[in-house]
């Protein structure tokens, strides 16, 4: 189950957004949209399972891309 907080209508497609996580290994995300500018629309997606980590995905109308995972802990930081 994905959660997306704040999802509407993001310029890039659900589909995109969930190919990113599935191939960042993130699979059961809690998703919270933390920008919004134009055409632009960036996600923290907070993975939880065996390898706890926290992904941030930005999304515009041509895609979703992803930054490196890091550890839970760096979100704080």
């Amino acid at each position: 189950m994905i959660l997306l907080g704040g999802l509407s209508a993001a310029l890039a497609s659900d589909g995109d957004l969930q190919r990113v996580l599935l191939e960042r290994g993130c699979i059961k995300p809690r998703i919270e949209t933390v920008l919004r500018q134009d055409s632009l629309t960036a996600y923290r997606a907070n993975c939880l399972g065996t390898s706890h980590k926290v992904i941030d995905i930005v999304c515009t109308d041509h895609g979703c891309s992803a930054a490196a995972p890091r550890p839970p802990q760096a979100e704080s930081q």
